[in-house]
């Protein structure tokens, strides 16, 4: 039985001849086409291939470019977190450059005369008195120093070799100019007893001055710019200045026989010269400077400017000798009501009123204003670091070390209208920093140095007020909101870096004052808690 077979599966009729036809042109185009591949391009295409292949190589180079650029700056970056910044905050401060090493003494004690610098004329008297004249040139003429002392008896207030008050200035300016030249330290303590013995025991009067202090400092080789200079005292004490010792200005035109000593020569006789100061101003009815406050405010000038000396500041033994001459000359200071004012005219004169580089531009070689706010170096300030070692010098808890303190910060900042109270608190403080904190905004970003300086000069202000805190008052308010400002800033200052370690220094001493000043706080008001609870 046959079965139907669906139509889609019936076969079609193929037609091989038209097959074979198709086949045959085909393969007739492709010979064409082979050889007009094969065939040599024209000008044409030669260009236009040429102008393909430079476009390609044009992008290839590109992005070559960026892969090499890309690749640069990751390494450029790679580098940068891993690259070590210098550290500027050192334990020491650069100091001025102030004594000079390479100087010669004006005067030693070989060749000061008794006679030519300081006019004794005694000499003919103690000729006719019987000693012989070779025993008298030994005596006077600085051949055996201590020969002289021992003839002098300055114990007994009665000797030959003073007979008037004139001789008695003559002799005492002698012995005293001697010790601050000396370098023996047997012989200084000799020569020093040998002074305060004669102004003990003899009622002539003799005061020791500014010129005394200021031709002792030029003799060890301070630079006269910064010590001496007219416009500088003009402009901040209205005056000209102290005046130089006739025989100092003598000879200063004549460096023949000039000594030459070593730089511990120098300090050792820059700290005898201080300590014998300091110890001449604490005798009663020797100085005037109670009633010169011009004259007080420059010995104080003199001897801060010294005390921030490159070599002093790293030898505790001057700087110790420096700091107690400075509590003299402030015991000096007239009594109140005029205390305050004169307070203000020396904290600006310390501070404002003293721009080292301009006065000296060689003072301030000892460090680069490129570490320090622009400000600083167009205005020519001190050191922030210096300022701060200014203030270290002066008696703790003191009114002219805070206020002097205060006036330091706002130099660091960048004020321009710089406020200068009679007396100042942590309040002043809080308030001038609120009033400026956008200058602490810009100073706490980069300038790690400064504000490190700033920093240790708030707390200065602060050291007095935490003895007696009382919840309530000005000084507890001013104080909390100080412990905030600081624990805003450790928020921001990278601590964590240890390639770079400025912030580290800065971030460690915020922490550590925060701490110290909030437990003040605490200890306050659990004061006031016991208080009310009884």
């Amino acid at each position: 039985m046959s079965r139907a077979v669906p139509k889609e599966y019936e076969e079609e009729d193929l037609d091989l001849d038209s097959l074979l036809e198709a086949s045959c042109s085909q393969h007739e185009d492709s010979v064409l086409d082979i050889d007009s591949i094969l065939r040599p391009l024209s000008d044409s295409q030669q260009e236009m291939e040429a102008n393909l292949d430079l476009r390609d190589q044009k992008i290839r180079d590109e992005i070559a470019t960026q892969e090499e650029k890309r690749v640069r700056s990751e390494q450029e970056q790679v580098m940068i977190r891993h690259k070590v910044t210098p550290a500027l905050i050192k334990r020491k401060p650069p100091g001025l450059n102030l004594l000079q090493p390479e100087q010669l003494l004006t005067f030693s004690m070989t060749d000061l005369s008794l006679e030519r610098d300081f006019g004794w004329t005694g000499r003919k008297r103690l000729e006719q008195s019987g000693l012989p004249s070779s025993f008298v040139e030994r005596l006077v003429g600085g051949q055996n120093v201590l020969m002289m002392v021992r003839y002098l008896a300055p114990e007994t207030g009665q000797n030959n070799m003073v007979a008037n008050v004139e001789e008695f200035r003559s002799m005492v300016d002698y012995v005293f100019y001697l010790a601050t030249a000396c370098e023996d330290q047997l012989t200084f303590s000799v020569l020093s007893k040998c002074l305060f013995d004669l102004l003990k025991s003899c009622g002539y009067p003799w005061h020791v001055t500014t010129s005394h202090l200021l031709a002792t400092f030029l003799n060890l080789g301070a630079r006269a710019q910064l010590l001496t200079s007219e416009q500088f005292y003009q402009m901040n004490l209205a005056s000209s200045g102290p005046v130089l010792p006739q025989f100092y200005t003598a000879r200063l035109n004549n460096r023949q026989g000039r000594k030459v000593i070593s730089q511990q020569s120098r300090l050792v006789m820059l700290r005898n010269s201080v300590q014998l100061v300091g110890d001449l101003l604490r005798l009663p009815n020797r100085n005037h400077l109670g009633q010169n406050t011009t004259s007080l405010l420059t010995m104080v000038y003199l001897a801060i400017t010294v005390g921030q000396d490159q070599a002093v500041v790293v030898t505790p033994a001057i700087t110790r000798s420096i700091s107690l001459l400075l509590h003299s000359l402030l015991s000096l200071l007239p009594p109140p009501p005029h205390t305050e004012t004169h307070i203000q005219d020396m904290a600006e004169l310390l501070s404002a009123g003293f721009l080292p580089h301009h006065l000296c531009p060689s003072s301030t070689s000892t460090w680069s204003y490129t570490s320090l706010p622009a400000y600083m170096a167009t205005a020519g300030h001190n050191h922030p670091h210096n300022m701060l070692t200014s203030c270290s010098l002066l008696p703790p808890h003191s009114s002219i070390k805070h206020l002097l303190a205060y006036l330091y910060i706002q130099l660091v900042l960048g004020v321009t209208s710089v406020d200068l109270p009679g007396q100042v608190s942590t309040t002043d403080l809080v308030q001038m920093l609120d009033t400026h904190k956008g200058l602490w905004g810009t100073l706490a970003k980069d300038q790690h140095y400064s504000m490190w300086s700033v920093l240790g000069l708030m707390d200065i202000m602060v050291e007095g007020e935490m003895e007696e805190l009382k919840v309530g008052t000005d000084q507890f308010d001013s104080l909390k909101k100080l412990v905030s400002l600081l624990e805003q800033y450790l928020g921001r200052v990278g601590r964590n870096d240890p390639l770079n370690l400025d912030p580290v220094t800065v971030g460690e001493l915020a922490a550590e004052m925060a701490s110290r000043w909030k437990m003040a706080v605490n200890t306050a008001v659990q004061t006031d808690r016991q208080t009310n609870e009884a």
